[in-house]
């Protein structure tokens, strides 16, 4: 059995919610570095309903074996 690693950035990471899929449970952030990062409903740590394309929000970026995924997510509460 091969073993999987994840491996999680330290720092948290910012940026906005670009596409997002309440039917499907994920979404899309596009952080300020210009990437984007898939994240799925679990991974929301506020309502995920309540979430929409253009909020700002803070995670942690997650290297798994199928790319970067967001975790740990929270609404910058901040930003307008």
């Amino acid at each position: 059995m091969e073993k999987i690693i994840y491996e999680i950035k330290k720092d948290k990471s910012h940026g906005m919610i670009s596409n997002i899929r309440h039917d499907r449970g994920f979404g899309f952030i596009r952080s300020d570095e210009g990437k984007d990062i898939y994240f799925r409903s679990s991974a929301v740590l506020e309502e995920f309903e309540t979430l929409r394309a253009g909020h700002n929000v803070f995670f942690f970026e997650m290297c798994s074996p199928n790319g970067m995924n967001g975790i740990g997510i929270t609404l910058d509460k901040e930003s307008k």
